[in-house]
């Protein structure tokens, strides 16, 4: 397999650290952020949940019911093989998070879990549970380092990798850890970790009987990356960033007959900002390139982009703008990866103190590379949460996808609407 390696030269950076070193010293502190602060991170003392005193942790409980319309359930085509239905859906969901209070230092474990039961397709009910930690060490005032694990058992939304016909969602279990490392002297502050992620999926069962074996998905994922950002002013710096992958498949393709492994790079320049009191965000472009072990599969590469924006017309109102590209592995037998572009719109707005306004859009394109498959979704998204007190939250969602195809079995409609009630402590 062909590897990479992105490496970041000392020199490079103690020359920096010498030109801009000698007039840090009487410039603010940098990347001192703060001047804006989004609807939805906005505190609220009277309707913020206190949590339960656990001696030098906090714990914070929640319960979350609800009753959903769904007007495609198995999100596919009208068709004779397997036509459309509509189904009501009772969900429950509960989590857990214990927060540690400690001046120095930080610690956060968490437990979830949920439980979907279709009223009229009892065989399609969904499980789920997760498990998570997360922290900070405080090694030196400018450096510290982080990390995160996670454990899931989840079932897949359909509509995307799921093949047509399957009797009920696709079960896996996830396992993830990271850590990274921050540390920062005079403009200059460097990030650099890595992680590793391992995913099972199970069988599928299919709806005329009969398995549709999944064990080509199970995969291993690596990735190391690295960043340097350059502070211009408390409210803006530059940066550049690379970022390594290496994508392990268990199993060899059941339709090439091809081990599915590829190494993925991607390299990113830009500039992060906090400016007045109207804008935030932080704008990455760059490539991404991908290499794989299928000597029939050419190597992939093209334009890359990682960006949010957020935009306060009013200090009532926040705006927030996403985009993104990259190659990813692929759900589907034949093809290792695909190009997916991944742009977003979000509005929040303060209609009361206590009650919140949500709406928003977001586009996807996914291009499988090396076959002549591409799908076009869009979402919509509108609703309200309603801050009852510091125990109660009421909220409702009407969420519509519509995605396009050049398979035509793979596109479809949805119309979801729920509302829901949750409980906190």
């Amino acid at each position: 397999m062909k590897r990479s390696r992105m490496k970041l030269s000392g020199g490079v950076l103690a020359g920096l650290a010498a030109l801009f070193g000698a007039s840090a010293a009487a410039a603010p502190a940098a990347y001192d952020r703060g001047n804006n602060q989004g609807v939805g991170e906005r505190p609220r003392p009277d309707y913020d949940a206190k949590g339960v005193p656990a001696g030098g942790f906090r714990l914070f409980p929640s319960v979350t019911a609800a009753i959903e319309s769904n007007d495609n359930v198995f999100a596919t085509a009208d068709n004779i093989s397997q036509p459309v239905v509509e189904d009501t859906i009772a969900r429950i969901d509960g989590s857990a998070r214990l927060s540690s209070g400690w001046s120095r230092h930080a610690l956060n474990l968490t437990a979830s879990g949920g439980y979907n039961e279709y009223l009229d397709n009892s065989e399609d009910a969904i499980s789920r549970f997760g498990l998570g930690a997360d922290g900070r060490l405080d090694i030196h005032r400018d450096w510290r380092a982080t990390f995160s694990a996670s454990f899931a058992n989840d079932k897949e939304a359909r509509g995307r990798n799921d093949p047509v016909g399957l009797a009920d969602p696709i079960e896996y279990e996830s396992r993830a850890a990271n850590a990274a490392l921050v540390g920062s002297f005079n403009r200059i502050r460097l990030t650099g970790g890595g992680g590793v992620q391992d995913t099972d999926f199970e069988d599928g069962r299919l709806a005329g009987g009969g398995v549709f074996s999944q064990d080509f998905r199970d995969i291993t994922g690596t990735n190391i990356n690295g960043r340097v950002d350059l502070a211009l002013s408390p409210d803006t710096a530059v940066f550049v960033s690379g970022r390594q992958d290496w994508r392990e498949f268990d199993v060899v393709d059941p339709v090439t007959g091809f081990t599915r492994n590829f190494d993925a790079q991607q390299a990113l320049a830009g500039a992060s900002f906090d400016i007045t009191r109207l804008i935030r965000g932080e704008i990455g472009v760059g490539y991404f390139w991908a290499q794989f072990d299928n000597p029939n599969q050419p190597d992939v590469d093209g334009f890359s982009l990682s960006g949010n924006l957020d935009w306060f017309p009013t200090l009532l109102t926040t705006i927030g703008f996403s985009a993104g590209r990259n190659v990813t592995e692929s759900g589907v037998a034949g093809v290792a990866s695909l190009t997916r572009a991944d742009y977003g719109v979000q509005v929040d707005h303060e209609l009361r103190r206590n009650i919140i306004l949500v709406g928003g859009a977001r586009y996807v394109k996914d291009d499988y590379n090396g076959i002549a498959r591409e799908d076009d979704r869009t979402e919509y998204t509108a609703g309200f949460d309603w801050l009852v007190n510091r125990v109660a939250t009421i909220n409702a969602r009407y969420a519509r996808a519509d995605q396009d195809s050049t398979v035509p079995l793979r596109e479809f409609e949805q119309n979801r609407a729920w509302f829901g009630l949750t409980l906190r402590r």
